[in-house]
């Protein structure tokens, strides 16, 4: 058994078994993997992938076990090249964050300005996407954090395997509308009415569901809160934004609802690799980033077997520093 062998093997399950592929993404060649792949499961003495004559189609239920505690060991083996290099120079190293629109418009900003001050050499790289596309990102490690938003509850552990969660703050939804659409005239608006309307809101994503099954009537969705306000602008509809979203000194054209207590609250969670944790300049970036996690609630973190998030008590966003 090598680490090489435990490279390749993790590699093929997340190419989707494609081994052509994953020898592109290696640099190596289709017979060499298969020859490790071989010699690993002889070493073994069982059969790690299903197979379709020579084509790897599946993990078994023994390989599903086996390829994860790789995945274990491959981590351990990437903290000791880390802690080597956590005193060399930062120049061309970087920090990639994959988040949302929502996220990296109206939080980062505030956060990365203090980090990029601190750490001037390290270059950023912001990547934006969906709930789906930020799970996929971390599926295949490509990036240091992943900044997402949802419930606890809602959080399935093999979406974000062998990665600690750790709950940032909570935000609430609210509505937006022209200042002569009727709902703007209302003193205590119901959600039945404003689900009522023609609605404008984020894609729906698995995160969200139960929160966008409020609203039947959804007649256009994106990701980016911009578009979301310049469609209600062209009265097309109500928007349901994070209020975070929402400011009253660029979006005087609109009104806010607040929907505090009529839809549930959100938790902004960072996702990252038990091996990041060690890189100094990301432990540093989640520290500016929710200042209440402690070195405790981090050593406790680092050494549970499960992404069960750190519990500390959570602020809610409007009372973030970056506001």
């Amino acid at each position: 058994m090598t680490i090489k062998q435990l490279r390749y093997i993790v590699a093929v399950t997340e190419n989707q078994f494609n081994i052509s592929y994953t020898a592109e993404k290696l640099f190596t060649s289709q017979p060499g993997i298969s020859k490790q792949i071989k010699l690993f499961e002889e070493s073994l003495g069982c059969k790690i992938f299903t197979r379709n004559g020579k084509a790897l189609v599946g993990l078994t239920p023994l390989g599903n076990d086996i390829v994860e505690q790789a995945r274990i060991i491959l981590a351990e083996i990437d903290n000791l090249v880390v802690i080597t290099k956590a005193n060399h120079s930062e120049k061309n190293t970087t920090l990639t964050i994959a988040t949302t629109q929502t996220q990296s418009g109206y939080v980062l900003p505030g956060v990365l300005k203090q980090f990029h001050q601190q750490y001037p050499n390290i270059k950023l790289i912001i990547e934006n996407g969906t709930m789906d596309q930020l799970i996929e990102i971390a599926k295949h490690r490509r990036a240091d954090c992943i900044i997402l938003s949802g419930t606890n509850d809602t959080l399935k552990r093999e979406w974000l395997p062998n990665m600690l969660v750790i709950p940032c703050f909570q935000w609430s939804f609210s509505a937006i509308c022209p200042p002569n659409h009727p709902l703007a005239k209302m003193t205590t608006p119901t959600i039945d009415y404003i689900a009522a309307n023609p609605i404008i809101t984020y894609v729906a994503s698995a995160l969200r569901t139960s929160t966008l099954d409020t609203f039947p009537n959804i007649i256009a969705t994106s990701n980016d809160p911009q578009v979301i306000k310049q469609y209600v602008r062209n009265g097309m509809g109500v928007g349901i934004i994070a209020s975070m979203a929402y400011d009253k000194r660029i979006d005087s054209e609109l009104v806010e609802i607040p929907l505090q207590g009529i839809l549930p609250k959100c938790t902004t969670m960072i996702a990252v690799e038990r091996a990041n944790i060690l890189r100094p300049h990301v432990h540093r970036f989640i520290k500016l980033f929710a200042p209440h996690i402690t070195s405790e609630d981090f050593e406790s973190a680092n050494h549970q077997q499960d992404i069960d998030p750190v519990e500390s008590p959570l602020p809610d966003q409007s009372s973030h520093w970056f506001i």
